[in-house]
């Protein structure tokens, strides 16, 4: 039997056990995904502190209570140790989940987790759980015993690691990342001219061709623009997809992708720095922190970090903490369908006036829209919004560059407009996309409404196509007969290529000129996402050795070679830093068909470079 001990003993056996479980999640588990995570976050890691020390110390003292209280039963009865061994045990359990049982689910970009296909890791984790609770249940006067000095290791090695950390990423201390970008003006335009790009997420260009071809009245809505879908993208993913259509340029592994992000917007075919050398006013309408170098030399809107803002984020932080630290079989509901829990009650509120925008919406446009699907659907809300609050209010020329979700995935809203968690098929992915078509169309019809469509250069595109590979490219149905002679006659056989690689390379391309007014056109122009800024420039008279070449300038014949960089990211830093394993291929004719995409041998440190 456990031999009598002095009550301070046991106090502090008790504050032992519970700090160290407070402090793997309340401090060393939220500062080691803030560090690992840093670029995502608008706040520096003394935030961090600053937000959790009083959670850490409020879970702390609570913890502590339940543990004291425990000394009010019978010493006889062993409820105290008991406690204190199965705390023992649950903190022993939280270090090995949050760093021994690290799965790989992937990126946490959306899209959804195939939770079976991890069965094995959860039965590995908590089968694991299981026995060490059990064990420290029945062999509790062992581990009681020993309860202090394991909480003192455990904290020892959460110090080390976090201290590792923190040096190894100066950038958690960056003042630049206080800044965000402002959006109170985002629906203010010009009267002399307006350059806009819409980036619909992850629309890929066969999807449109098939959308239209069912559906006619897409030519009428967007009259004046030209389809240009023999499309390529530069990436499969976002991150590097921004720099490459708004800088001509393409990320080629040869440095840190943070510092290629810090040097690309500065060069000479950057769309920022040459609008505002000619005096445009430029914002950018993104919420991604690692896709832009935040200096207001480049940027107009940008404002300092918001205190919404700030506890949003830290919601999401604490979401990654427990998703970590979490068994398995406990992670969906964490995860929640990518809506995650703490960050969808601290998010910042919806905008009283959404309302308010939303009945005017459904007036000017004779629609019928329900108010929870506009306050749970940003890409609707942002819709809503721009039909009521869009106004001309400067004659400073104004470049706006805006990020809907689009098509990526968890699909979650369908045809109508309606916020639904749809199967991952395709048939939701064509809702989807037939939603983020008529949101589009309502930001067009109010630049019509304030007579600020015919002075604007309008591009609408996606950054890539769909590349979890389980959609095909769909051909029209008259391909082989209109097409087939002059680029060849369908082809649906990727494997050779492997599974999303071409689907995730052919994205949408939406150009409308200034004062262009005919219906929708078709081009088979080979074109590359790297070509926008060129275009754009081209459009406007704007000289200058550019990358890249103007679409309307590019024959349809034209034997152009384009390239493609295909990689799976997996999370974790290595996707901040470096493209891992990048394949690379050479395109040359119509990017829908397999024959014109060449493997090319590349060096993986500098993609340019072949392999030696």
């Amino acid at each position: 039997p456990i031999q009598p001990e002095s009550i301070k003993n046991k106090i502090v056996i008790s504050a032992a056990v519970s700090g160290i479980i407070a402090s793997f999640l309340f401090f060393f588990g939220p500062s080691q995904m803030y560090l690992s995570n840093a670029p995502m976050f608008h706040f520096v890691y003394t935030d961090v502190l600053f937000k959790f020390l009083p959670i850490f110390i409020g879970g702390w003292i609570l913890g502590f209570a339940l543990l004291s209280l425990m000394l009010l039963f019978p010493v006889k009865w062993n409820i105290h140790p008991r406690f204190i061994a199965l705390g023992t045990g649950a903190a022993i359990m939280l270090w090995i989940q949050g760093n021994i049982l690290v799965w790989n689910y992937g990126v946490l970009d959306g899209k959804p987790i195939q939770w079976a296909k991890f069965m094995k890791n959860g039965l590995i984790d908590g089968f694991l759980w299981i026995v060490i609770l059990v064990t420290s249940i029945f062999l509790f006067r062992v581990l009681y015993k020993y309860s202090k000095k394991i909480c003192f290791f455990l904290l020892i090695i959460q110090l080390v690691t976090t201290s590792i950390l923190y040096f190894q990423n100066p950038e958690a201390q960056t003042a630049r990342k206080h800044v965000i970008l402002d959006t109170s003006t985002q629906f203010d335009f010009s009267s002399s001219q307006n350059i806009i790009i819409l980036l619909v997420d992850g629309f890929e260009s066969d999807l449109f061709q098939e959308l239209i071809d069912e559906n006619p009245q897409y030519k009428k809505d967007f009259e004046g623009f030209t389809y240009f879908r023999n499309s390529l993208a530069g990436f499969p993913l976002t991150l590097p997809s921004i720099p490459f259509m708004l800088a001509g340029r393409a990320f080629d592994n040869s440095i840190l992708m943070k510092d290629f992000i810090k040097d690309v917007y500065y060069g000479d075919t950057s769309i920022p720095k040459v609008l505002r050398k000619n005096g445009y006013r430029v914002e950018i309408l993104m919420d991604c922190g690692r896709c832009f170098e935040k200096d207001p030399n480049l940027i107009s809107n940008l404002k300092s970090t918001t205190v919404e803002m700030y506890n949003s984020q830290a919601g999401f932080l604490f979401d990654l903490t427990l998703f970590r630290f979490a068994p398995h079989f406990l992670k969906p509901k964490i995860y929640n369908n990518q809506q995650w829990r703490f960050l969808r009650m601290m998010k910042e509120a919806v905008p009283e006036n959404l309302a308010r925008d939303t009945k005017v919406t459904e007036e000017l446009m004779g629609l019928k829209l329900n108010l929870k699907s506009v306050q749970e659907l940003q890409d609707l809300a942002f819709g809503v919004s721009m039909v009521s609050e869009g106004k001309v209010t400067t004659k400073t020329k104004v470049f706006k560059f805006y990020h809907l979700d689009g098509v990526h995935p968890p699909f979650y809203m369908d045809d109508k407009l309606e916020y639904k968690v749809m199967p991952n098929n395709r048939k939701s992915w064509k809702k989807m996309a037939i939603g983020a078509l008529e949101i589009v169309h309502l930001y067009l019809e109010k630049l019509k409404r304030l007579n600020a469509f015919d002075n604007s250069i309008i591009i609408v595109l996606g950054d890539h196509g769909h590349s979890a590979g389980q959609f095909k490219v769909t051909f029209p149905k008259n391909w082989n007969e209109t097409n087939g002679q002059i680029y060849g006659e369908a082809d649906r056989n990727y494997e050779r290529l492997g599974k999303g690689i071409l689907e995730s390379g052919i994205p949408l391309m939406l150009v409308k000129p200034l004062n262009e007014r005919e219906e929708l056109k078709t081009s088979d122009n080979p074109i590359s996402l790297s070509d926008v800024p060129a275009t754009i420039f081209d459009l406007l008279g704007i000289q200058g050795n550019f990358m890249g070449e103007s679409m309307f300038k590019i024959a349809p014949d034209s034997q152009r070679e384009r390239v493609f960089t295909f990689f799976s990211w997996q999370g974790g830093e290595e996707g901040f830093d470096h493209l891992p394993n990048p394949k690379r291929f050479k395109v040359k004719g119509h990017s829908w068909l397999d024959k014109n995409w060449t493997r090319l041998e590349i060096n993986k440190n500098n993609i340019n470079e072949s392999a030696k």
